[in-house]
């Protein structure tokens, strides 16, 4: 098939709950999924990662809730500087970091610590500082080749 990143255990109990919601059994989501998706799973826990962002968003569920900041915080301040650096704008205004785009980041595989922004200790939030710190330097060592 392709090789994207399965859904992990956190996603499949944000896809649990929203499902979960709508339907009484579990014939009735794997057949609501199956047929968001196109093809056949045997459960929801063969959904990619990006099947499991694509249903997450259809159904309304609020990524940005992952991403709430601090505005006191300085480290918070500062990854919302290299969301921007990286042009991750809010669409509407961009003078604004995504704050959806963030919040779907902490939501992702990408994340090593499968926790909101405001449940990362200081030293947490130092590290994800530095993983967008260096996705900006690479972002910059590809436009300067």
């Amino acid at each position: 098939m392709n090789n994207m990143p399965a859904i992990k255990p956190h996603q499949i109990r944000i896809l649990q709950t929203l499902l979960g919601k709508r339907f009484k059994d579990r014939e009735a989501r794997l057949h609501f999924v199956c047929s968001f998706i196109g093809r056949e799973l045997p459960s929801t826990k063969n959904l990619t990662e990006n099947e499991f962002f694509a249903i997450a968003e259809h159904l309304g569920y609020h990524f940005e809730m992952h991403a709430y900041f601090n505005i006191e915080n300085k480290q918070h301040l500062k990854l919302l500087s290299l969301c921007h650096e990286l042009g991750w704008r809010n669409t509407t205004n961009p003078k604004y970091a995504d704050i959806k785009r963030l919040g779907k980041w902490f939501c992702s595989s990408k994340n090593p610590f499968k926790k909101s922004l405001q449940n990362l200790t200081p030293n947490e939030v130092g590290k994800v500082n530095n993983i967008f710190q260096k996705m900006n330097e690479q972002r910059y060592e590809k436009e300067s080749h």
